[in-house]
């Protein structure tokens, strides 16, 4: 018997998705710390034969959609794999979120922890990022060496709070009722005008 077939609408492609602005969401984190999650530490990744292929720096990986890519809508729902790497602090040797990182940016941005986070830094509950919305530019994804790879990732430096577009919705709202209101008596001017 044959069976059916689908679209996987939920499908997380590699490709590049450059926006000069959107609106993001993390939608899933993984904590990648190493033997202890209690203790971040950089790991060995190793393949299906136990081999080594490199030491990884601690890490968090997210999945990221683009809510409104600000635009027609075509980069609208697509998804994207990032890291958020931690760094080690260097007077304590742990590994945390530095201010000056992709983690420090999505941390200041966030409602809970705020753009004075880092003034007197505490602790942090990664599984504060998913559900997360903020904006930023995205980028083509590169190599530590600077070699373009195929996927999409968070411009960092442009992470930012979504803005209260409440007041500027307002404004416009009222503008466009008072076209449409003097829309009709310049519609009646012009006839008259036309007849005379």
């Amino acid at each position: 018997m044959p069976i059916g077939s689908f679209a996987d609408t939920g499908k997380i492609e590699s490709e590049v998705i450059v926006l000069s602005r959107a609106l993001l969401e993390i939608t899933d984190a993984t904590l990648n710390y190493g033997d202890d999650p209690d203790n971040p530490a950089p790991y060995e990744v190793k393949d299906k034969d136990g081999e080594l292929l490199f030491t990884a720096d601690p890490n968090i990986n997210i999945v990221v959609e683009v809510v409104d890519d600000y635009d027609e809508g075509d980069n609208d729902n697509k998804k994207f794999f990032d890291k958020v790497y931690l760094k080690q602090n260097k007077n304590t040797d742990a590994w945390g979120v530095g201010e000056n990182s992709k983690g420090g940016m999505l941390l200041k941005a966030h409602p809970k922890y705020g753009s004075k986070h880092f003034e007197n830094p505490g602790p942090v509950d990664e599984m504060d990022l998913k559900g997360f919305q903020f904006e930023a530019a995205t980028e083509q994804k590169e190599d530590r060496s600077g070699k373009k790879l195929d996927g999409t990732r968070i411009a960092w430096k442009t992470v930012g709070v979504v803005p209260d577009r409440s007041k500027k919705k307002a404004v416009q709202e009222e503008i466009d009722k008072e076209v449409e209101e003097q829309l009709p008596e310049a519609d009646e001017k012009l006839m008259t005008s036309s007849l005379g």
